[in-house]
């Protein structure tokens, strides 16, 4: 019997690491394994470590396995997000279930959406299909993560409690606090944090790292310990 598997490479909700020596660790060399059919979602490719390094741990799955689900978003990483653009990718044993498995993704589209926006996605296509546009893109989507990356070691470094900030990927990381702290740090100190204390990483500075830890110190989401800021 097949079981689905669902492998997060760049959590949105919990922007953990791809977690690739962890993917490596699954039974990949299990004769068993390839009978499971794998879904894996990448959707922050580009912004964690890098365009190729991002796609480690799907390299590794989709070699060791012979059927899987890819659900790919360009929404973070073209800057697309209310347009939703993405695609779903399958890997099928043999070329007559390739066919069988694009007639039927072909009817289950036609049932659910018919004719989608192709605002975003065109604009996609534009990019990829010009190689001076794409090479653009890659440079931008270097720029984005490095100033991702910069911002998660500088608060980070700003306390020893966030410290965790810095190995996680992605634009968001979770904090743990209250709904009702998240509010106070909200409305007092000019900090945005959801009422679940998840927080946007690409919304700072680095030197904006003091405030923030000010701010989560006042309302008790930290200890007040000395900060190297």
């Amino acid at each position: 019997m097949k079981r689905l598997i669902l492998a997060l490479l760049l959590a949105p909700r919990l922007a953990a690491d791809p977690a690739y020596p962890e993917v490596q660790t699954l039974s990949l060399a299990d004769p068993l394994y390839k009978q499971q059919q794998d879904l894996v979602d990448l959707a922050y490719q580009g912004l964690g470590d890098g365009l190729h390094e991002d796609a480690a741990g799907l390299r590794t799955v989709l070699g060791a396995v012979d059927e899987a689900l890819v659900a790919y978003s360009c929404d973070k990483n073209f800057g697309m997000y209310r347009e939703r653009v993405g695609g779903l990718y399958v890997l099928t044993r043999d070329e007559a279930e390739a066919r069988r498995t694009d007639s039927n993704l072909a009817l289950l589209a036609r049932v659910n959406w018919s004719m989608p926006p192709d605002h975003g996605a065109a604009a996609v296509r534009v990019v990829l299909e010009s190689a001076e546009l794409t090479a653009m893109w890659k440079a931008e989507l270097q720029e984005m993560g490095d100033r991702i990356r910069n911002n998660r070691k500088a608060l980070a470094a700003a306390h020893p409690e966030l410290g965790f900030i810095a190995k996680q990927k992605g634009l968001f990381s979770t904090l743990s606090m209250s709904k009702e702290a998240a509010v106070a740090v909200r409305q007092k100190h000019g900090v945005y944090i959801t009422g679940g204390g998840r927080m946007n990483l690409a919304g700072m500075q680095p030197a904006d790292a003091k405030t923030i830890v000010e701010a989560l110190v006042a309302e008790g989401c930290i200890s007040a310990v000395a900060a190297a800021v």
